[in-house]
């Protein structure tokens, strides 16, 4: 597909290219003592050849929420946001815009798009159909591991090595959701923030486990409902690295 003409900042309300993480902050009008239990923030992108795709938001502290969202063509995508609280005129029927101009890199994940699988076909692929080659190592401690002294060395190793996944357990992350989700929690995910993003920048596929290891899912607190929400939350808040 031609890359088309170049869409600059002023055109639109979030820029970036495709398969590339765009994100997008809504200010709620309400405040929400429970946000995983709330409210639920959905936002419905329409891309410039029709396709739709609804994103899942996630809350971030006081009345701020977020969406991030990889757009996987070029041009102006439409969105319209959506809340369970239809009275929250700060998360509901918001509108905009975000644009997607081809992406310009070397990284073989943004150029041919996510993988995907078909039917019949015993292997993964990108989204163009070009053959993917797994290959990766665990890092079961991924989040204790020192940011600049450890998990960034890692990672640019690997990349030297020919690696195309970083795969990851959350032992030792900074939140617990065993007596639910707030404020506490909040500084744990946005250390994992940096952590996905810099994966994601480096051109790795992060297969990460969600959430945290096996064991803690035996506790009686997890109910399928609140274990639904975090998945919900975890994929809303990583999904688009």
């Amino acid at each position: 597909t031609p890359a088309g003409p170049m869409i600059l900042p002023a055109m639109v309300d979030v820029l970036t290219e495709t398969w590339r993480a765009a994100e997008i902050t809504f200010e709620s009008a309400n405040t929400y003592p429970d946000p995983l239990n709330g409210a639920e923030l959905n936002v419905l992108f329409t891309s410039p050849s029709g396709k739709q795709v609804v994103v899942p938001g996630f809350w971030d502290g006081g009345r701020t929420w977020r969406v991030r969202f990889a757009p996987t063509e070029y041009g102006v995508w439409k969105y319209v946001s959506s809340c369970n609280d239809i009275s929250d005129g700060g998360l509901h029927g918001k509108r905009g815009t975000v644009g997607a101009n081809r992406y310009q890199g070397s990284l073989e994940i943004y150029r041919r798009g996510f993988l995907k699988t078909a039917p019949g076909v015993r292997y993964f692929m990108y989204a163009d159909g070009t053959p993917f080659f797994y290959l990766g190592d665990t890092h079961w401690s991924m989040p204790k591991e020192p940011f600049d002294e450890m998990f960034k060395l890692i990672v640019d190793k690997r990349i030297t090595q020919g690696f195309t996944v970083y795969q990851s357990q959350p032992l030792s992350a900074k939140y617990n959701f065993a007596d639910g989700f707030s404020e506490a929690d909040l500084p744990g995910l946005r250390d994992l923030d940096r952590r996905f993003k810099y994966i994601a920048d480096a051109g790795l596929v992060h297969a990460n486990a969600q959430l945290f290891f096996p064991a803690e899912i035996t506790k009686p607190c997890y109910t399928d409902e609140h274990l639904r929400k975090l998945c919900r939350l975890w994929v809303a808040r990583f999904g688009a690295y």
